[in-house]
């Protein structure tokens, strides 16, 4: 009976290794793609650093047109000495001189909109990390495919979208565990839980823990029968280290604070969050024996 259980797992493990292949790869090449928009947009950045030399280039054009013969390809004038303008030979000098104000308007543009696409990607990066982890923590199919709907939802074109049962399903899944004097603690094991857990579930006065700037699980201790012990609280902490990316270091800091002051990032994916008036405690990873 013994070698039939452990042929059964071995089989389920295989399986389940087989439907997070794709989503991996899904994972990668979303991050490949972000960070082929991050290059472009640091090279945009680069080429517009200075835009009102660009402006500059624009009026010197305009005011020395009558000095530019056909086919010359750069400008230098005596008011502006050590400044040297590039021209396009196949230009007119207003022509030339059109494109630089284009350029600058650009520019300016591109000092608003470059770093806001630049945060953009980051939160998206994070949201990545965050579903690799999930997916290294997900152990049956249900969680798989949460993960597999997170990803469709984020537009990465895994799976499809909807399927509200199958969702409810995982949201309703995370951990409810019992600390060793008695508090409960709840665990977020993938991103759509978390987000669950900590903005529908979890009370403002609750406490809320997560492992220090690494993906990783929403742990909540309710308090609405009592403030859990100190001991307690030491316990979730590991918990929460273990279900985060760091499961496997000796020690790990894990924020400690009040779900109230736990916000969504406004525009980010599900279970990004900011926090405010924490405290950090260093614990070693425990895995919770688990019914």
């Amino acid at each position: 009976f013994s070698e039939a259980v452990e042929i059964y797992f071995a089989d389920a493990a295989a399986g389940y290794a087989v439907a997070k292949a794709p989503l991996l790869e899904a994972i990668k090449t979303a991050r490949d793609r972000l960070a082929r928009r991050r290059d472009r947009l640091e090279e945009d950045a680069a080429d517009l650093a200075d835009p009102e030399q660009l402006k500059t280039g624009g009026e010197v054009i305009l005011g020395a047109a009558h000095l530019i013969a056909p086919g010359q390809t750069e400008l230098a004038v005596d008011w502006l000495p050590g400044l040297v303008i590039k021209l396009d030979p196949a230009l007119s000098p207003s022509e030339n001189a059109q494109h630089y104000f284009n350029r600058y308007r650009k520019a300016q543009r591109a000092g608003d909109e470059i770093p806001a696409q630049l945060e953009k990607i980051s939160l998206e990066e994070q949201y990545l990390d965050q579903l690799e982890q999930d997916l290294a923590m997900a152990e049956d199919r249900p969680e798989i495919d949460a993960i597999a709907y997170s990803l469709a939802e984020a537009g990465y074109a895994v799976g499809k979208r909807g399927h509200k049962k199958r969702q409810k399903q995982a949201v309703s899944n995370y951990l409810r565990l019992t600390a060793p004097d008695g508090a409960a603690v709840w665990v977020g094991k993938n991103a759509v839980q978390n987000q669950h857990l900590t903005f529908n579930r979890a009370n403002p006065d609750d406490l809320w823990l997560h492992a220090r700037g690494i993906p990783g699980a929403h742990v909540i201790i309710p308090t609405s029968a009592g403030l859990p012990s100190e001991d307690d609280v030491l316990w979730a902490a590991a918990v929460a280290a273990y279900y985060s990316r760091a499961r496997h270091d000796t020690a790990v800091d894990v924020d400690v604070t009040v779900k109230k002051y736990v916000r969504a990032i406004k525009g980010a994916p599900p279970g990004l969050v900011t926090l405010r008036n924490e405290s950090t405690l260093r614990v070693a990873p425990l895995e919770p024996e688990i019914d």
